[in-house]
């Protein structure tokens, strides 16, 4: 339903995806078009959805601790590249940003 509606309107431009299933995240990530953002709708699997080439978080922890989610977040995505020796990529066709 979340592609199909995607593709149907550009009135749509993002999902907030708090399924919990990893297997989900991707297929939506595999199959949305450009510019459509996928942000993670659950905080213990932002860092996950970031890697695979999601958005961002929507995010209740961060409302109570903006600063200190953010630096975590930060932090564990430079953990990840620094073991994989690699940059990460992060958001969607012109909103990408890169980690260094």
């Amino acid at each position: 339903t979340t592609l199909r509606l995607a593709r149907a309107t550009d009135k749509i431009v993002a999902v907030k995806e708090a399924s919990g299933s990893i297997e989900q995240m991707q297929a939506i990530l595999d199959g949305r078009p450009e510019n459509f953002l996928v942000l993670s709708g659950d905080d213990g699997l932002t860092v996950e959805l970031v890697k695979r080439g999601g958005d961002g978080v929507i995010s209740v922890a961060a409302n109570t601790f903006p600063e200190k989610f953010c630096d975590c977040i930060h932090k564990r995505l430079v953990e990840i590249e620094d073991k994989g020796n690699r940059v990460l990529r992060y958001g969607h066709g012109s909103r990408q940003r890169w980690l260094r």
